[in-house]
C-alpha cells in the first residue's frame, strides 16, 4: 500500500510538472516562422563578419592541441589554433571560439562576434527553433525588442548546443 501511494505521488508530481511546462511554452511560444527571411539576414551578417577575419593555414593534428589549450585555460593559444578550424566550419571549434568571444577569454569580449559564431554552429531542428527565433529577435531588435547581442549570443549558443548533429 505504501509503494502505491509513493507511485501515485510521483505520477501526480510529474503530471503537474508536465502541465506547467506546456503552459509556460504556450505563453512564450515564438518560432523562426515569426521572422520571415531571418536566415538571409543572418547569413549576410555572417558573410560580412567572416570577411573581416584573416584566415591562417590549418595544420592537421593541431585541433586536439587547441582543445587541450582550452582545457588548460590558455585562451590566447586556443583562439590562435582553433579559429581556422572554426572558419572551416567545425562546430566544436565554432562553439569554443564563440565562447572565447562571449566571455572575453584570451581576447576582448565581443558579444556580436560571439552571437555570429554561435549562429554558424546551429543546425535548425524542432528542439532549437524557439531559441533561434529569440536570438534573431535580440540580434535585429524585432517586435519592440532592443538590439541586445548578449541575449542574442546566449540564445544562439543554446540553439547550437541543441543541434542534434553539432558534434
Amino acid at each position: 500500500m505504501l509503494n502505491t501511494r509513493k507511485i501515485l505521488l510521483i505520477v501526480g508530481i510529474l503530471v503537474v510538472v508536465i502541465i506547467t511546462a506546456i503552459v509556460v511554452e504556450q505563453r512564450h511560444q515564438i518560432h523562426t516562422s515569426d521572422f520571415p527571411n531571418y536566415e538571409q539576414k543572418m547569413q549576410s551578417q555572417v558573410v560580412v563578419f567572416r570577411e573581416m577575419i584573416p584566415v591562417a593555414g590549418v595544420q592537421y593534428g593541431e585541433f586536439e592541441m587547441g582543445v587541450s589549450f582550452f582545457k588548460s585555460e590558455n585562451y590566447p593559444q586556443t583562439y590562435k589554433i582553433l579559429e581556422p578550424y572554426a572558419m572551416a566550419g567545425s562546430p566544436q571549434a565554432i562553439l569554443i571560439v564563440g565562447y572565447l568571444n562571449e566571455f572575453g577569454l584570451g581576447r576582448t569580449q565581443n558579444m556580436k562576434a560571439a552571437a555570429l559564431w554561435y549562429y554558424q554552429a546551429i543546425h535548425p531542428n524542432s528542439y532549437n527553433d524557439a531559441a533561434i527565433a529569440r536570438g534573431v529577435k535580440y540580434f535585429f531588435g524585432i517586435d519592440d525588442t532592443k538590439v541586445n547581442y548578449t541575449e542574442s549570443a546566449q540564445w544562439f549558443r543554446m540553439a547550437a548546443e541543441l543541434s542534434v548533429d553539432a558534434y
